[in-house]
């Protein structure tokens, strides 16, 4: 405003010279807010579309049976509103038969996670970021994250992590940016 006044003082020559001055001042500072506005919904569209990605096969069971654990029977009430009780003859049994499903289940991972491992170790970031993805997205088509998606996407951020600690990696943003990706993603499955 003091801005303003200063300029009537002036000539119309030299007033009409500021005055488009300030307005093209004003149009940049408007033009970088807009560019921040729009960076900070895609921000946001990123966050929710991953969240979105990254299936929790617990809350989407349809079938309480579906679901081997105490707290994933938890998980399920509290999301659903569903009733997770179980008979007290058949726990011990479902207890049994939950552990060995986890444990064989790890063993799969472990295994997956190693044969994969090795492959990824050799290839280059970008293959390796795809591959990634490609477990996300098969994970989110299928409802569930199988233990072959589990040992490829936990193989694959392995090795992400690597490359990015890496001399040759370190200054790559692109790269830098899919790891952030891959480790907002594997946040959820952990």
């Amino acid at each position: 405003m003091n801005e303003l006044n200063g300029l009537k003082k002036l000539s119309p020559e030299e007033r009409i010279k500021r005055l488009r001055e300030i307005e093209e001042k004003d149009k940049k500072e408007i033009e970088e807010a807009q560019k921040m506005l729009k960076e900070s919904e895609n921000e946001i569209e990123n966050e929710i579309r991953i969240k979105d990605q990254v299936p929790i096969p617990q809350i989407k069971a349809v079938d309480i049976s579906q679901l081997f654990t105490h707290e994933e029977k938890e998980m399920y009430k509290s999301k659903r509103g569903g009733s997770a009780e179980k008979k007290k003859e058949d726990a011990p049994l479902e207890e049994t038969v939950s552990e060995e499903g986890k444990k064989i289940k790890e063993e799969q991972v472990k295994q997956i996670q190693r044969q994969y491992g090795k492959i990824f170790e050799e290839a280059p970031a970008k293959n390796v970021y795809q591959a990634f993805m490609g477990a996300v997205e098969n994970a989110s088509e299928s409802g569930y994250v199988s233990a072959e998606q589990q040992g490829v996407m936990a193989a694959a951020y392995d090795a992400m992590k690597e490359k990015v600690q890496s001399d040759h990696y370190a200054n790559n943003s692109v790269i830098q940016e899919e790891f952030s990706t891959m480790k907002q993603m594997m946040k959820y499955l952990r």
